[in-house]
């Protein structure tokens, strides 16, 4: 019982391994790099909207055609959250009331509190306990990013964008969709189409990217391939055959590779808020309206243009005026 009292006490007294020191100091170093990007969005896209498509979660659901509860056929060129879109909102919620838990205490005073020390065992064993507890955690919210269909979407479409690439509303994630064989691994996608073509425009949120997002840590995650022993991870998935495979990794690295990965989720949810307003004031001259391009490969491929409409203090979007009823 007495093993049992102690776990209990530490998740009710749990410390959470956030360190605004840190977050603050990946913010400074990242903020410049995501203005560059805005930017060089706006100057490269093909459309002036596109960036809008992007933000709108815009895209070819077929299946929306098989709504039966509509006095007309939808179109499957639509835009809107999908179910993509409304989980992402419950992960958003989640990992901000996880972030506004971020310890003021300085991370290198905290380092110099688990340096060994026969008098102060007790103590570190504590630490070292409450460490293992909310890694765990944090492997979650790992998870919940690097797998989010909306994050990868968005930032596989800027990726085109940046590169002057028109913007892909037929895009696609393997198994996302069980009844179609189409579309690319998200590892694939994370790794080839967004962290590469970032390389040439943006070399430093490439570098970011491959920097905290590791295929083989987040399949460990995913499939309980890790033990804890100390202050290391070790990776179960490990071969020693393969190049770069890992074998381990220290707290301390999993605590920078956490702290990167929660800002850049953080800058994205910035980002896009911006990429919003920018266009709801351009709307202002246009009757809260903005032209968006939709390049259709179905029945036909051709392109159309369309309107879409907003509101004031809500800032959405949708091809029907605010005034309009569905008909």
């Amino acid at each position: 019982m007495r093993g049992r009292s102690r776990r209990i006490e530490l998740i009710i007294n749990l410390r959470i391994m956030l360190f605004k020191s840190l977050l603050d100091q990946e913010y400074r170093k990242m903020l410049p790099v995501f203005d560059d990007m805005l930017n060089m969005a706006f100057q490269s896209q093909k459309h002036y909207a596109d960036m809008l498509l992007v933000n709108e979660n815009a895209g070819y659901y077929k299946d929306v055609e098989k709504a039966d509860n509509l006095p007309f056929v939808p179109d499957p060129y639509t835009i809107g959250p999908q179910l993509e879109g409304h989980s992402e909102v419950t992960h958003h919620k989640f990992i901000g009331e996880y972030v506004k838990t971020a310890s003021t205490e300085h991370y290198k005073k905290y380092l110099k509190a688990v340096v060994y020390n026969p008098d102060k065992s007790n103590e570190i064993e504590q630490l070292t306990d409450n460490e293992e507890f909310t890694i765990q955690i944090e492997m979650l919210i790992y998870l919940k990013i690097w797998e989010s269909d909306t994050f990868i979407k968005k930032m596989y479409q800027l990726a085109r964008l940046i590169n002057g690439e028109d913007y892909d509303w037929h895009f696609k994630i393997k198994g996302h969709d069980k009844n179609d064989v189409g579309g690319l691994p998200r590892s694939m996608l994370i790794n080839d189409h967004v962290a590469k073509k970032f390389t040439k425009k943006l070399p430093k949120i490439a570098k970011y990217f491959t920097s905290c997002y590791k295929s083989q840590i987040r399949n460990a995650i995913a499939h309980s391939q890790y033990a804890i022993l100390g202050r290391s991870i070790i990776l179960n998935n490990h071969i020693d055959e393969k190049k770069n495979s890992l074998s381990h990794i220290t707290f301390d690295n999993w605590t920078k590779m956490f702290h990167q990965t929660i800002m850049i989720y953080s800058l994205y949810i910035k980002f896009f808020n911006r990429v919003n307003d920018i266009y709801y004031e351009s709307s202002q001259i246009d009757n809260l309206s903005v032209e968006i391009r939709i390049n259709r490969l179905y029945p036909k491929a051709e392109t159309r243009y369309m309107m879409l409409y907003t509101r004031p203090y809500f800032k959405d979007w949708s091809p029907f005026k605010p005034d309009e009823s569905i008909r």
